[in-house]
């Protein structure tokens, strides 16, 4: 199976708390997505790379048969980061897009995703 991530992450600093959202397809076909909330975060780097980390684990403990993993976020410095791990895994690729096109990709729903979870100030999580 040829997995699809999309991420997003957003940093509230006067408030030291992160959200993120994350939308999962595997060969073109919706899986999951999640909307998720955390505190104690010291910036938008990190929230963008738990909003990573947590995606890719999530794929890993749940999803069989996987042949690769393409991961697309808005946070150039996130991509630049993980393209350096992913040397060690060449079944992970990520990619760079950029963030509030007004094209729809699951990217922009991610983003809405990090917004819902913020404004909840809670975790939800869907699945197929």
């Amino acid at each position: 199976m040829h997995v699809q991530i999309y991420t997003d992450a957003s940093y509230h600093p006067q408030e030291v708390d992160g959200s993120c959202g994350i939308v999962i397809f595997g060969n073109q076909s919706y899986i999951a997505s999640f909307a998720l909330y955390f505190q104690d975060v010291n910036s938008a780097l990190t929230a963008e790379l738990i909003a990573i980390n947590t995606a890719i684990d999530y794929v890993r403990r749940n999803i069989e048969g996987i042949e690769s993993i393409h991961l697309v976020t808005d946070s150039s410095r996130a991509a630049r980061i993980w393209n350096g791990r992913a040397k060690d895994d060449p079944n992970i690729s990520i990619t760079w897009l950029r963030g509030h096109s007004k094209i729809f990709n699951p990217n922009n729903l991610a983003d809405r995703l990090a917004a819902l979870s913020y404004t909840l100030k809670e975790s939800v999580w869907y699945t197929a």
